[in-house]
């Protein structure tokens, strides 16, 4: 059970940051064409998904602190250790989630500092 829960927090994660990426490449788009109107909405939608992605973070940290102690891990262990073990075991979609995740959060922060440079 505590696997489901971890695949189904992880999805949703990922959900959200794919959606934030989308957002900050639309803002990449209207700085550079310096449609400023448009701003002030995305900056709406970042401020409601970054909301969102906050609220997830208790429901995260749980997931994983319970799957983390099901498979007798240190209660410090990561999610890229708990993905480790659970890949060992033949679970290929934590890992996968796992590496998605930081995939799009490398996407974010790139997208996120050229962001800053155009403004």
């Amino acid at each position: 059970m505590e696997i489901k829960k971890l695949e189904s927090v992880l999805a949703e994660q990922l959900r959200l940051l794919e959606s934030l990426l989308a957002v900050l490449n639309r803002e990449t788009g209207e700085l550079a064409e310096i449609h400023l109107d448009a701003i002030s909405e995305i900056n709406l939608q970042k401020e409601k998904l970054t909301s969102s992605i906050d609220a997830y973070t208790s429901p995260l940290r749980q997931a994983i602190g319970e799957a983390v102690s099901r498979e007798g891990l240190p209660p410090t262990a990561t999610l890229r250790e708990l993905a480790a073990r659970l890949k060992a075991k033949g679970n290929r979609e934590i890992p996968r989630l796992h590496k998605e995740l930081n995939k799009i959060a490398s996407q974010i922060q790139q997208v996120a500092e050229v962001n800053r440079d155009i403004a």
